[in-house]
């Protein structure tokens, strides 16, 4: 099993400070639905989130994955903590034993 993790800080530019409705704008763009809304909006407004991507792919990584990076950009620009795991299991047998299963958790 192949493990990557990457943890990332920021994105803002140093001594850029953004509103929590700056930062709630950025992070709800573009998305169909935000489910709780309101303690990401009182998490908001005492701190930075912190956010946890991970995947286990089901064979070489390919332009799908730009589709989540654009997001966890917006996350970067609203200076959340963003970690990063990247998984790759392959049985001995070639045939991949789970399913693709991409997972975003904001805490």
């Amino acid at each position: 099993m192949l493990f990557v993790f990457q943890k990332f800080s920021t994105m803002a530019a140093s001594g850029d400070t953004l509103s929590w409705e700056d930062k709630y704008a950025l992070i709800s763009r573009n998305l169909q639905e935000v489910l709780g809304e309101d303690k990401m909006i009182a998490v908001l407004k005492e701190r930075d989130l912190k956010i946890y991507w991970g995947t286990a792919t089901t064979g070489k990584p390919h332009v799908a994955y730009f589709v989540p990076m654009v997001k966890i950009a917006d996350f970067l620009r609203a200076s959340c903590e963003v970690s990063q795991v990247v998984l790759q299991r392959v049985s001995h047998s070639g045939i991949f034993t789970q399913e693709f299963c991409p997972t975003l958790c904001v805490i």
